[in-house]
């Protein structure tokens, strides 16, 4: 076994059964395990959390959608919001502002950072919000403020999604550029990576994994004075990769042909499914089951499709046509343009997606019980028009950039344009704790 995978391998019967104390020594002989969940509830990180598989344990709205209220940020947004564990909401704008929201909409704090070029955000244990902007300098904003800024890499247009810490502390990105920073911005430990990532950071096996963006897998044990080559996508992968369990990667590759698993404890590649008629859309969800569900562009429109990792469909439902709304029989026009919004899904199956017309929707039912079937009896529910025609500018404006769930069992949205929509209706039926496969 290499070096790599062996390290690799320990870390797994140690990394997830610890916590991060914000007093621990660092020791460079001993290098620190990195456990990153979801601290303190809430879609804290882009994709919900460390694992990156847009699966959240709040529960989305299944049917009779409709907008709970609707608040304009007056900003152009580029990414999805953060939601703490009691519903409020954080939202980054495309310079550097940084929005806080409370449940029921109303602005609680506005904060002009001067964060120029600003990455995905994180939000800490504490409910501070950190970026890295394009000057390489990571910022934290709470309650109102700017709390702390700390430059740890050269300035970059790449930026990596943060990891939040469950001891308060964060990994951050710029470019090839890793550190670990603690609560209050002082940084514990950082690497320089042989390539740069613009890709979410991941946790698993106690070690921060990142994928460059040539599609090379690269494990990272923070203390240790270098990164270790795992293996490749093949290719740059569209969006984030995502666990599919403790030790399995899953991500769109090969001009985005291609749904692809790296395994990194053995450092093995396999090629999961080609296009099936289409192209993926990048960054997939997957359900409690471990069953993947992404997203594709195929020639009579957009689709969802559930699929496990053996390669075997398990159900797929039309949710666009071309120049059409989502689904058999709506006659709304859209764009025919597919939205590149990742997919997240709940533990009862349902998966909520947006449109690039500015629609939102979720699909009940996708996830055949049998390998047999293919989805035949999966519902699609349609919030059309979310993004507030009267208020583009252009029709991207009109467009989802990230959603995150709303708790207890709501869906909130950001358009580009800067409105933050929530999403309510009725929740799913039957017993919430099992997972409706």
């Amino acid at each position: 076994m290499s070096g790599a995978r062996a390290a690799l391998a320990g870390a797994a019967l140690v990394g997830f059964g610890s916590t991060l104390a914000a007093a621990q020594p660092f020791n460079v002989e001993r290098p620190l395990v990195v456990v990153s969940g979801t601290p303190h509830g809430g879609a804290r990180m882009a994709r919900i959390d460390a694992s990156r598989r847009g699966m959240t344990g709040n529960q989305l709205p299944e049917s009779g959608l409709h907008s709970e209220w609707q608040t304009a940020l007056g900003f152009v947004a580029q990414q999805g919001p953060l939601v703490d564990s009691l519903g409020r909401s954080y939202v980054v704008g495309e310079s550097g502002e940084v929005v806080a929201l409370a449940r029921d909409g109303a602005v609680l704090s506005r904060v002009l950072t001067r964060g120029s070029q600003p990455g995905p955000a994180a939000l800490l244990s504490d409910d501070t919000v950190v970026f890295v902007d394009g000057a390489g300098e990571a910022v934290a904003v709470r309650e109102g403020s700017v709390v702390w800024r700390r430059r740890f890499g050269r300035a970059s247009g790449a930026h990596a999604a943060p990891l939040a810490l469950d001891d308060g502390g964060v990994v951050v990105a710029s470019g090839p550029d890793l550190a670990v920073l603690d609560a209050g911005g002082r940084e514990r430990s950082r690497v320089v990576l042989p390539e740069p990532t613009s890709h979410p950071l991941l946790s698993a096996l106690g070690r921060v994994v990142a994928v460059s963006d040539t599609g090379t897998v690269w494990s990272w044990a923070p203390g240790a004075t270098h990164g270790d080559r795992v293996a490749t996508f093949g290719s740059d992968i569209d969006g984030s990769a995502a666990l599919v369990d403790d030790h399995t990667l899953i991500g769109v590759a090969e001009s985005q042909t291609r749904l692809i698993t790296v395994d990194l404890i053995r450092s093995t590649v396999a090629k999961v499914a080609g296009p099936l008629g289409g192209l993926w859309l990048g960054s997939p969800a997957v359900d409690v089951g471990g069953v993947v569900c992404a997203t594709q562009i195929t020639p009579g429109g957009e689709v969802a499709v559930a699929i496990d990792v053996s390669g075997v469909e398990r159900g797929r439902a039309l949710l666009s046509g071309p120049g059409r709304g989502p689904g058999p029989g709506k006659d709304s026009p859209r764009t025919g343009i597919a939205s590149q919004t990742p997919p997240i899904v709940d533990g009862n199956g349902l998966l909520a997606f947006a449109t690039a017309g500015g629609s939102i929707g979720v699909v009940a039912g996708l996830v055949a019980p049998t390998d047999g079937a293919t989805g035949r009896n999966a519902a699609v529910e349609l919030l059309a028009d979310a993004c507030a025609p009267s208020l583009r500018r252009t029709p991207a404006d009109a467009a989802v950039v990230g959603m995150a769930p709303l708790p207890p069992s709501e869906l909130l949205a950001v358009c580009r344009s800067g409105l933050v929509v929530a999403v309510k209706g009725a929740r799913a039926t039957g017993d919430s704790g099992a997972p409706r496969l």
